[in-house]
């Protein structure tokens, strides 16, 4: 049964090993490491500008998190608002990036250990290490509603409410996905998987 949600996908991109794609543009992008995706990434004309002078402070998720960001913008041919929403789903990566931060600022205190490359306040470090480099100032955290993927799509809805659009992240095993969404109609089943929006064919959900 399909239900019909207040929002549209105006852009998304997907990241998978070496691979970042990009769902309206049909874009492929590959490299044999992350830094180099970005580089292919940063090459693209007409790229929204974004601040990636920290990309190599960052671990692998995040620094997925930051490519996927930049390319789901880019799908959509927007011009990022600073009141843009972020949001993280279910076990994203913002958990255990999260735990790592704490667990070293503990062990090694924070003139020693890596804790001063990071804001220890931030809700979710991925998500927000993307607002940052996008130059994003609206609510950023992550939800995990235990895989009810339907809940995760009412929520941007009320972050439409108060936002002109949200970036959105789901991880699905190996693949990061992020969705930028506007306000808009998308009739789809309540439960439709990040993946499944991803592949259908625009505007036929």
């Amino acid at each position: 049964m399909k239900i019909t949600y207040g929002w549209q996908v105006a852009g998304a991109a997907k990241i998978c090993g070496p691979l970042l794609t990009s769902r309206r543009k049909k874009l492929v992008l590959q490299s044999g490491d992350l830094p180099g995706l970005l580089s292919a990434l940063l090459a693209l004309p007409g790229l929204p500008r974004t601040a990636t002078e920290d990309f190599r402070r960052g671990d692998s998720v995040v620094r997925q998190h930051l490519l996927a960001a930049i390319l789901a913008v880019f799908d959509a041919d927007a011009s990022p608002e600073g009141n843009t929403a972020l949001i993280g789903h279910s076990r994203s990566g913002c958990l255990q990036q999260n735990r790592a931060y704490f667990t070293d600022y503990f062990q090694y205190g924070r003139q020693y250990g890596k804790g001063h490359l990071f804001v220890g306040t931030l809700p979710s470090t991925p998500v927000c290490e993307a607002s940052i480099a996008l130059g994003f100032h609206g609510a950023a955290y992550y939800l995990d509603t235990l895989d009810r993927i339907g809940v995760f799509w009412r929520e941007i809805e009320l972050l439409l409410a108060d936002h002109p659009s949200v970036l959105a992240f789901h991880r699905e095993k190996e693949t990061l996905f992020a969705f930028f969404l506007t306000p808009g109609q998308t009739a789809a089943p309540e439960d439709i998987s990040p993946a499944s929006l991803f592949d259908v064919q625009e505007g036929l959900v």
